[in-house]
């Protein structure tokens, strides 16, 4: 039998600056709730429905998502710093401006998705589906993007200063203007993708043996 609070949430699903902080909504299902503007500071969402839910501008830090179903999530300028996100389905969601620095976004599938000047600092993206995802111009420094599928992701003028992209398969994908600083890409894939010139230069003179090690730049790509 449903609780008396996933009962109710047909009433506060359509409503503005609701304050669920601390709430237990595990597998509730909250699919295109409009829930703009909201608190929902260490709520526990997990394997809760919120397929097409709007959380814009809301307010979600230490909050659990585990396997949820975020499929086309809006959450614009959200807050969900610190928050897990692991093993979730975010699928063409859009995430622009929003705050995810520390944030758990392991083994999860973004595909699609943007992220538009988001803030990933120190994130955990370790594993994740991120095939033609939009990060251009968003905060990637030291993130861990290791063991992702980034084939076809559009990094431009992103910065990936120290970011973790080892092992990753980076076909296709696009890294015109960003900051790559102190990247690793070992054993990444990176055939086909597009550096900057920079960094390009240096890459074709690798191939050649014209640079006396590994390091092209900050890029590690032994």
């Amino acid at each position: 039998m449903a609780s008396k609070l996933q009962k109710s949430l047909a009433i506060w699903a359509q409503a503005y600056w609701v304050d669920f902080s601390h709430a237990d909504l595990s597998h509730a299902d909250l699919s295109c709730a409009k829930l703009n503007a909201a608190k929902l500071n260490q709520a526990n969402f997990s394997q809760a429905k919120l397929m097409g839910a709007d959380l814009s501008d809301s307010v979600a830090q230490d909050a659990c998502f585990e396997e949820a179903n975020l499929w086309g999530l809006w959450a614009q300028r959200a807050n969900l710093t610190n928050t897990c996100l692991s093993h979730v389905d975010l699928t063409a969601a859009d995430l622009t401006e929003t705050q995810l620095s520390e944030s758990d976004v392991s083994w999860s599938c973004l595909s699609r998705s943007v992220f538009v000047r988001a803030n990933l600092t120190l994130a955990c993206l370790e594993g994740s589906d991120l095939k033609k995802t939009d990060f251009r111009y968003a905060c990637l420094r030291q993130a861990d993007l290791s063991a992702t599928n980034c084939e076809d992701a559009c990094f431009v003028n992103a910065n990936m200063y120290g970011a973790d992209l080892r092992g990753a398969r980076l076909c296709g994908a696009d890294f015109r203007g960003a900051d790559l600083a102190r990247a690793n890409f070992t054993g990444a894939d990176i055939s086909g993708a597009i550096l900057p010139n920079e960094y390009a230069l240096k890459l074709e003179q690798l191939k050649y043996q014209q640079v006396p090690n590994d390091e092209i730049w900050g890029i590690q790509l032994s």
